[in-house]
């Protein structure tokens, strides 16, 4: 068995964050009438489940999650 040592090893928190960058990029694609509220919303509630798994081991984890995927979707990965 592999030794969990972060919660970065846990296979919910990694699937989580793919659905949460993914869910970045479809915000970003939306008109941008809507991108404001309803982007506003997809991207906070994406950013909550591995923002809940990773604040059981490690808490202040939200702004640097956040920081994270703001970053990954500038850079356009």
């Amino acid at each position: 068995m592999n030794n969990i040592t972060s919660f970065r090893d846990l296979l919910v928190w990694q699937k989580s964050m793919d659905l949460a960058v993914r869910c970045y990029k479809t915000a970003q694609k939306l008109p941008k009438a809507d991108q404001m509220v309803l982007g506003y919303q997809i991207r906070k509630s994406s950013v909550s489940m591995p923002s809940n798994v990773a604040g059981r081991i490690q808490p202040a984890f939200h702004c640097v999650l956040h920081s994270a995927l703001v970053d990954d979707t500038r850079v356009g990965r």
